[in-house]
């Protein structure tokens, strides 16, 4: 019913010690999890030229997703020169670094600032803030490596 993937003949590149990170079987979620790993990565890319956007919390996402999907597809995030090291940290072990945290969290505070300053209060602006917190929550609460 499903496509074979072989664990040994999987290219997993700098995940190849972390054996939980395997691609899922199923054709639907690999298609899924690769739309959501390229939406992620190019939210994350726009990060990198518009300071209100959190890079890290969309590469994040985007390494996680996949190296469900594809994993040669997530190989350069993990080889980053800056963020590789953060992004494997979490895939292998699920912890975010302190510093990491703080750029996180100040970024996406920064974002929600300038929000708060140009939408009028609606629906949209209270999903800004519950979302806002939710990762807040999250990124403060991920273990220190």
């Amino acid at each position: 019913m499903y496509a074979t993937l072989d664990s040994a003949s999987l290219d997993l590149g700098p995940l190849a010690a972390c054996p939980a990170h395997r691609p899922v079987r199923s054709p639907l979620a690999r298609g899924l999890l690769l739309a959501l790993g390229v939406s992620m990565f190019a939210l994350g890319a726009l990060g990198l030229v518009l300071p209100l956007l959190p890079t890290l919390a969309f590469w994040l996402v985007a390494a996680w997703s996949l190296v469900r999907a594809r994993p040669a597809l997530a190989t350069p995030l993990l080889e980053h020169r800056r963020f590789g090291p953060t992004l494997r940290d979490f895939l292998c072990y699920g912890v975010v670094r302190r510093p990491a945290k703080r750029i996180a969290i100040g970024g996406m505070t920064a974002s929600l600032a300038g929000s708060v300053l140009v939408l009028e209060p609606s629906f949209a602006l209270a999903a800004l803030v519950a979302t806002w917190a939710t990762a807040s929550v999250w990124f403060a609460s991920r273990p220190e490596g």
